[in-house]
């Protein structure tokens, strides 16, 4: 009978598992094409980016990016372990580039999918085989979890909840009551714990926020219980994981923000663990000298040594000014936390859906949350239920302490979105508690109704079950059926060209960037630096990295990177003075500039975007920008996610390459109105023509600065069709009439050389005046 439930278990277990790889692989329609992968946008193109540098260079890590922060660089401020472990892979079973980015895309379900273990195994620790089932089956569909874990979304979250589940579970281990008795086991859960807390620390760099609830519940079990061993064994386990990380913190370069840093793995992560160790010990040392104190006793000690122990940290200026970022981005006092829609509280601001690509963590509570967004602030209640009428004693200590991190993790979730997907482990547990407990009650009352138990109990289990699934209807009909419509068609017949959604627009226009710029260097190894950058907004930024391999002095690590780049960029994106924008570029190194929507009207990107740096009322034609490449027609650019999409046919985004300009001086009557005009077409099939007009001065001539070469393109230009060209020679009017044309060298347009017109145009206008 054992061995049979057993196998009904493990059947549950591997069936939860498969179902949660398949929704999280759903949406791969909306990512893959013709074998080529659109990562989902911002931080998920940087973790292939840092995963790709392992892949061609392992065992190598990229610990400092020569192209953020660009002309600078700067070190990564992520935790490296989730893009060295996924190279790792990416390096043992693909065999080019395009095998790469396929493991990629599936990294993330398959690391979701394997979150469902921990799960069951936290079930198991407080209730049945059935709430485990429930459990996992609950984590398999819920929204959240799904959309951090879906196909293409490497980023970092989908490894925090699946790691920080585990850490949970050692901590809930590490509470059972047979630890005094078992020393085998008391040196196993230290050392699970050891490890986990090992890898969250490795995995995300804001973990202490994580741990400090986690370190707190197993400390306060302790207390509570008068548990020595227990003590001993958390003690143990800070000694392991710092054993692991500070070797790997030692090898790193100083982090953003100071060798105290809270926005990257430091020192304080090191200190942070010192301070468990040392007050995980001091209780251990107090339960043996005083082991008939009182709970608020033992409470009273541990509390008054953690408080020195953090006073005597807040005394050093460098831990202070690494604690700074972290405050401020919590609370969101900072650019990066009023901007980042994760961070908004769930039932506030940030709303809507992302493009055909589904939704992200900004999208409406009932699609994130599916319908136990309403119930969130109920979660803890089912775990304190349990504790309270069905747990055994044995469990009871488990079942406080998920109570307490469904409480801290609930609020939090409701006070910023992107802590729903680290609660999701626990709530997926506490749901099917609450589950289970009401359809007991409900059996319970249809059996004083006169039904017989077995009948009460299987109608109850059926009516809870159906309700449960009735909550996730949002999810259902707003996520999980277009994708799967949309994977079926695909795979009848994959469509021609790619599907309208932001990443694909992102990952085009970068394709692009690249096709039509020179290459640099530096970008898959350590040798050498790359020539040149390009300013563009930040959202950009990590596509423009990943996809089409060029350097950015912006980016979604937001100006935590390096403040004085960012905000030279951001000035150069904003200002409407033409040559205040090319000496930023100067500054910044930065050959190109990519224009978009939703900038400051006025500016250089919105004038570059929607006229193509044509004169505009009393402003001058914009005479040092050329238009390179552009795209996608009709794409969905990022500002569309949120609302205003442009017309049908708009490209979303331009590249400008920042150049001296041809100086065309025509010889006309002194205050004659000299125009000139060229034709540009682009490789989206868009034609438009470029025009600058000026006075001749009283020396009889008139000069005008031409962004445009004419004539057969460089012998080092990038393959035909990849950038925007001039047709034609650039047309000059003197007064109206026609004054010929004239032939722009590519030399002429990069130095900034002067260009006569020839005697004949002279001729031609002097004739018309």
């Amino acid at each position: 009978m054992a061995s049979t439930s057993r196998a009904a278990s493990a059947l549950a277990l591997a069936g939860a598992t498969l179902l949660a790889f398949l929704v999280r692989a759903l949406p791969f329609a909306d990512f893959l094409h013709r074998g080529v992968v659109a990562f989902a946008p911002a931080d998920a193109m940087y973790h292939v980016r840092r995963a790709y540098w392992t892949f061609v260079g392992w065992p190598s890590v990229l610990a400092f990016d020569p192209y953020v922060n660009y002309p600078d660089g700067a070190p990564v401020p992520w935790s490296p372990l989730p893009d060295v472990l996924a190279g790792t892979i990416a390096r043992i079973v693909a065999r080019d580039d395009a095998g790469f980015a396929l493991v990629l895309a599936w990294w993330p379900p398959a690391v979701g999918a394997l979150g469902a273990i921990p799960v069951w195994l936290l079930a198991r620790e407080v209730a049945s085989r059935a709430v485990a089932t429930a459990a996992v089956a609950f984590y398999a569909l819920l929204p959240i979890s799904v959309l951090y874990g879906r196909f293409a979304n490497p980023d970092h979250h989908v490894a925090v909840a699946a790691v920080g589940a585990c850490v949970l579970l050692a901590c809930v281990r590490l509470a059972r009551p047979g630890l005094e008795r078992d020393r085998a086991l008391a040196v196993r859960s230290a050392l699970a714990l050891g490890v986990a807390r090992a890898a969250l620390l490795l995995t995300w760099h804001g973990s202490l926020l994580y741990l400090a609830f986690a370190e707190a519940s197993v400390l306060l079990a302790g207390v509570l219980g008068r548990r020595r061993a227990l003590f001993a064994a958390h003690a143990a386990s800070a000694l392991a994981t710092l054993v692991l990380v500070a070797p790997i913190v030692a090898a790193l370069p100083e982090p953003l923000g100071g060798p105290y840093s809270s926005i990257a793995l430091s020192r304080l992560h090191l200190l942070a663990i010192a301070a468990v160790l040392a007050t995980a010990a001091a209780g251990w040392l107090h339960a043996r000298r005083a082991p008939d104190a009182s709970p608020v006793a033992r409470a009273g000690a541990l509390a008054l040594g953690a408080l020195v122990f953090a006073a005597l940290l807040a005394l050093a200026p460098a831990v202070r000014a690494g604690l700074e970022p972290a405050f401020r981005f919590l609370t969101m006092t900072d650019a990066a936390g009023s901007r980042t829609a994760e961070q908004f509280p769930l039932f506030g601001g940030g709303g809507g859906a992302i493009g055909r690509a589904g939704a992200s963590a900004a999208s409406g509570p009932l699609l994130v949350w599916a319908g136990y967004a309403l119930l969130l602030p109920l979660l803890p209640f089912a775990f304190v239920l349990h504790a309270r009428r069905g747990a055994p004693p044995e469990r009871r200590a488990a079942t406080w302490m998920l109570a307490g991190w469904s409480a801290v993790f609930a609020a939090l979730a409701i006070a910023q979105r992107r802590y729903g997907n680290d609660l999701a482990a626990a709530a997926s547990v506490g749901f099917a508690l609450g589950g289970a407990h009401l359809a007991r009650a409900l059996a319970s009352a249809l059996e004083r109704a006169g039904q017989r138990a077995p009948r009460a109990r299987l109608a109850a289990g059926a009516a809870v079950a159906l309700a449960g699934l009735a909550l996730y209807a949002p999810a259902i009909g707003a996520l999980y059926l277009p994708w799967a419509r949309r994977a079926l068609a695909h795979a009848r017949s994959e469509p021609a060209s790619p599907p309208r959604n932001a990443a694909w627009a992102v990952t085009q226009f970068a394709s692009a960037v690249r096709a039509a710029t020179p290459e640099t260097s530096g970008f898959a190894r350590a040798d050498g630096a790359p020539e040149y950058g390009i300013v563009a907004h930040a959202n950009l930024g990590h596509a423009l990295q990943w996809v089409a391999r060029r350097a950015t002095p912006t980016d979604p690590f937001w100006e935590y990177i390096g403040p004085a780049n960012w905000n030279r960029a951001f000035e150069l994106l904003a200002t409407s003075d033409e040559a205040r924008a090319v000496a930023l570029a100067r500054e910044l190194r930065a050959r190109y500039v990519v224009a978009s929507r939703g900038l400051r009207r006025g500016g250089m990107s919105e004038r570059l975007h929607t006229d193509d740096g044509a004169p505009r009322g009393d402003a001058p034609a914009l005479a040092h920008f050329r238009l390179v490449a552009e795209g996608p027609k009709g794409g969905v650019g990022l500002q569309d996610m949120f609302g205003g999409r442009a017309a049908p046919d708009a490209v979303p985004y331009k590249l400008f390459e920042v150049v001296e300009g041809a100086v065309l001086e025509v010889a006309a009557p002194p205050s004659s109105r000299v125009e000139v005009a060229v034709d540009v077409a682009t490789p989206t099939g868009r034609r438009f023509a470029w025009r600058s007009a000026t006075a001749a001065g009283a020396d009889g001539v008139a000069r005008l600065r031409v962004p445009y070469a004419t004539g057969s393109p460089p012998a080092d230009a990038p393959s035909p069709g990849a950038a925007a060209r001039a047709e034609g020679p650039v047309r000059v009017r003197v007064d109206g009439v026609d004054a010929g044309g004239v032939d722009v060298p590519e030399r002429a347009v990069l130095g900034g050389e002067r260009i006569p017109l020839a005697p004949a145009a002279r001729a031609a206008a002097s004739g018309a005046n």
